[in-house]
């Protein structure tokens, strides 16, 4: 089997650990659940967004969003539809439904750092605002780390690392 230019292995040993971590979770033999799944998201979402950078070449906001809106357009109806199956039957603050409400539907519950906002309604979507969050930041990142990439060895044999 011809591995991709992109293929990294160490990373997708991470991975794999982090699958291992939220299997013995949910089969009871861990409690690694939380840590395996915070693993398995940043190296999902950034082997995802490094690989179509190097492919595509996804610079500039536009083509950020473009790039977001084509990983997810799959599972957005989907999304949509449990989200009005939920409203009906979630128990949710009425102060905070119309926020709530509007948090899922854009997919904006990993902005909020908290759980009666990203754990609201439909709470397995908070999966789909998670993997929006990374994809939208990973190009960036994957930017500024080529950046640096190239300055850092200049920084360390001058005395220090800056950036």
């Amino acid at each position: 089997m011809k591995k991709s230019k992109n293929y990294i292995g160490s990373l997708q040993v991470l991975r794999a650990l982090g699958f291992l971590a939220i299997f013995s979770a949910h089969a009871g033999i861990t409690r690694l659940g939380a840590f395996g799944v915070s693993l398995f998201f940043v190296l999902s979402g950034f082997v995802l967004a490094y690989s179509y950078n190097n492919e595509k070449k996804v610079t500039g906001t536009r083509n950020v969003i473009v790039y977001v809106l084509n990983k997810i357009k799959r599972l957005y109806p989907l999304h949509v539809l449990m989200l009005i199956l939920a409203i009906p039957i979630a128990k949710i603050s009425l102060s905070l439904r119309g926020v709530i409400i509007f948090v899922n539907l854009f997919l904006l519950q990993t902005w909020f750092p908290y759980t009666g906002i990203y754990f609201s309604l439909n709470s397995v979507s908070w999966f789909l605002s998670v993997l929006v969050f990374l994809y939208l930041l990973f190009p960036y990142w994957i930017e500024k780390i080529n950046f640096i990439k190239g300055r850092l060895l200049i920084c360390i044999v001058g005395g220090g690392i800056f950036f």
